[in-house]
């Protein structure tokens, strides 16, 4: 987390308490996506309103964030 600087962590809401703190000393914003897809992150998206379009995914979809640290990061 620290390394990759990054301002936003998901995590199933099951994991939630157990990363609070470590998403609030990397400086980034926690919210919780389950596999239902429910979580506060849907409702951030949810409270957008009709700026925001979701796009339906099916079980089969493939997503992926990579980061890499190299040798050096932690």
């Amino acid at each position: 987390m620290g390394d990759s600087a990054a301002a936003l962590f998901v995590c199933d809401p099951s994991e939630e308490a157990d990363l609070t703190d470590i998403a609030a000393a990397a400086g980034a914003t926690l919210k919780t996506l389950g596999a239902d897809g429910t979580g506060t992150l849907s409702d951030v998206v949810v409270s957008r309103g009709p700026a925001f379009t979701p796009v339906p995914r099916e079980a089969h979809d493939l997503a992926a964030l990579l980061y890499t640290l190299g040798t050096t990061g932690r």
